[in-house]
């Protein structure tokens, strides 16, 4: 079985807008955290850095959105 096949089985418990897919989210967290990353913050930059690379295996069609501090 496929690790996308896996994550694709994990329930979402998120509301119905939510901007990403949850697959997509846990695939890029479970990546970054293969290459170091440590907090949430480590991931977003990792999938920045990585954007199209990471859409070589999940689609992430709304690309990678930090939310700035308000």
């Amino acid at each position: 079985m496929l690790i996308l096949e896996v994550l694709d089985d994990v329930p979402d418990p998120r509301r119905y807008n939510s901007l990403h897919d949850l697959t997509d989210v846990l695939f890029v967290a479970l990546a970054a955290m293969l290459c170091g990353a440590k907090h949430c913050t480590d991931m977003a930059l990792f999938a920045e850095a990585r954007l199209e690379l990471l859409r070589s295996f999940v689609p992430l069609r709304n690309g990678v959105v930090r939310r700035q501090n308000i």
